[in-house]
């Protein structure tokens, strides 16, 4: 849709063409990952007494939108009203369009993240 990434989506300091190691993509991730936890985790504190299958679901998301929309989100809303299972189902349901255009990658991601929101809640 126009943005341009590198790694894993990240969308700071692109050059487009630029080809990354695979040293650079892990410490980007790992860079990302750790700015967005900690709105996360203080948006909705009882994230962190989850599974983590639960805990990785919603980073991920949060990853992929950025922690301020995720924070806004009705998935975070059901979250902080304990409402686990509704915030789990809510993650396929929003964020799947890029410009108004329904994106396959997007609906394929948010599945997963709600499946693996699922599977946590089952324990498992």
């Amino acid at each position: 849709m126009g943005i341009w990434t590198r790694c894993y989506g990240d969308t700071t300091n692109v050059t487009p063409g630029a080809k990354y190691s695979a040293a650079e993509c892990a410490k980007s991730l790992n860079d990302h990952l750790v700015e967005t936890s900690r709105p996360v985790m203080r948006c909705v504190p009882s994230l962190a007494r989850q599974h983590p299958k639960i805990i990785v679901a919603m980073l991920d998301m949060a990853y992929n939108i950025g922690p301020t929309a995720f924070c806004r989100s009705s998935v975070a809303r059901y979250a902080n009203a304990g409402e686990w299972t509704a915030a789990c189902k809510r993650i396929s349901q929003i964020y799947t369009t890029a410009q108004g255009v329904k994106l396959k990658g997007l609906v394929t991601r948010r599945n997963q993240e709600s499946a693996m929101c699922f599977d946590g809640l089952k324990g498992g």
